[in-house]
């Protein structure tokens, strides 16, 4: 995909779409993983912070609290078999890239990977965990946003009380 580059990532993050379904990746390596989250919010705007909520029992929680990076990976519905499958499957035996076929692309400012075929990505600096009751916000500064060239953010993948939707139309600007 042909992304190009936002430079200032308060602006960058507006590519959020609401509710958003996120790919996030996290480790390096080998031990790179990927996954499926529905918890995802925008924390601030100046400087750009978004978090994402994540279970103790899954796999990459591990790996976000010994990590001090991620990448959130916004992809379109053109990719629910992996939305899926990388929300239900561990990666602690299994290499998702792999399974899912899933491009591991280089990230621009972070050392974890991100997704090839993913609409958006942020890249992330982990600054703040904390509990919320069953999940931890583990809180990322956005240092760096690549998007596909022509995207927009009714592109994204939108979950809500457990149906994956895509945004509707808009009737208000702001």
């Amino acid at each position: 995909m042909d992304k190009e580059q936002i430079d200032d990532q308060r602006l960058g993050i507006r590519n959020m779409p609401p509710f958003p379904t996120g790919l996030v990746t996290v480790g390096k390596g080998k031990e790179a993983n990927i996954i499926t989250v529905t918890l995802i919010h925008i924390f601030s705007f100046d400087p750009p912070l978004i978090g994402i909520g994540i279970s103790p029992k899954r796999h990459s929680y591990g790996l976000l609290m010994k990590e001090d990076e991620f990448v959130v990976n916004i992809p379109g519905k053109d990719l629910m078999k992996e939305i899926m499958g990388c929300g239900t499957v561990s990666g602690s035996k299994i290499d998702k890239f792999e399974l899912y076929e899933l491009e591991k692309i280089d990230s621009q400012v972070v050392e974890c990977p991100s997704i090839g075929q993913c609409k958006v990505s942020f890249e992330c600096r982990k600054t703040d965990v904390f509990t919320t009751g069953d999940h931890d916000w583990f809180i990322g500064e956005v240092v760096m946003t690549m998007v596909e060239k022509g995207y927009k953010r009714d592109d994204g993948v939108l979950y809500w009380a457990g149906e994956f939707r895509v945004p509707g139309k808009i009737i208000k600007e702001r």
